[in-house]
């Protein structure tokens, strides 16, 4: 696929002519440990770069986590860590004793925990509309 070329004419007829590489990457999903204990945080990062939506500013996307004790979990928002880092960052406290709300998850001992990022930005040769789950445990 050739990169889209952008051509502007001035008052005096001269011409700017600039190239763009458009592209879109396969993203990923990651704990920030390989275990937690009752009333800890954890943070869960995506690495998404087309979701760099605002270049000047942090984007937001949505990551789902739950656990074996509570199938339904929660939605946290992932924070983009700068204007255009494309690299997002999410909170979860872990409560045994609490139900799962906001950045809260409910777990018991022993559960394994999810987080889901849901990549709607695929590269070739997927269509637009595919979209892939992805999942860190």
């Amino acid at each position: 696929m050739p990169s889209p070329t952008l051509l502007l004419e001035d008052a005096e007829g001269r011409y700017l002519r600039a190239d763009a590489s458009i592209g879109a990457s396969v993203s990923g999903v990651s704990f920030d440990k390989p275990s937690y204990a009752d009333q800890e945080t954890g943070q869960v990062r995506v690495r998404d770069a087309d979701m760099n939506l605002n270049p000047e500013a942090p984007d937001r996307v949505d990551i789902i986590v739950y656990s074996d004790s509570d199938l339904a979990g929660t939605v946290l928002s992932g924070i983009e860590t700068g204007d255009a880092t494309g690299e997002f960052v999410g909170s979860v406290f872990f409560s045994g004793n609490r139900p799962s709300s906001g950045e809260r998850l409910h777990v018991a001992p022993g559960n394994t925990v999810y987080a889901v990022y849901v990549d709607r930005t695929l590269p070739p040769p997927n269509r637009r509309g595919d979209s892939r789950r992805l999942t860190a445990t």
